[in-house]
């Protein structure tokens, strides 16, 4: 069975058609499944494996949470954007750190929040929140 750290079993699905491809390998053998939605492909392979571990009499492995991970040219996008997403979201954070951090010290000098809205292209109520907020710069 391919298991990344013998902690979750790892299923390949690819698209077909209308369909999901689903393939798991158990006992170095590959099984295939198919759903048409990711949900059901999910599900698919769950029972699929659950099948399996009653046939090789290997309870432990129905117990083991399946992995479905997208195969080929749209895996690798998929994967792409994953990972520009939680890039943005790290930024975001960055961002909003240092626009605190920026909003408290303006406020710290007296600069008005009409002045300070201007000057960061938000609007007086989003300075207002951002100076209300507990977020650790």
């Amino acid at each position: 069975q391919k298991m990344g750290n013998n902690k979750e079993i790892q299923a390949r699905a690819v698209r077909d058609g209308k369909w999901w491809e689903v393939f798991v390998e158990i006992e170095g053998k590959e099984h295939a499944t198919q759903g048409k939605t990711l949900k059901e492909a999910q599900s698919m392979a769950e029972d699929l494996v659950r099948i399996w571990a009653e046939v090789l009499e290997r309870p432990e492995l129905s117990k083991l949470p399946v992995k479905l991970t997208i195969d080929g040219k749209l895996g690798e996008e998929v994967a792409g954007i994953q990972e520009s997403q939680a890039a943005a979201a790290q930024i975001a954070a960055r961002l909003k750190r240092t626009q605190k951090g920026l909003v408290d010290s303006m406020r710290a000098e007296g600069i008005k929040v009409a002045d300070i809205a201007q000057l960061l292209g938000i609007t007086k109520g989003r300075v207002s929140q951002i100076s209300r907020s507990w977020i650790s710069v």
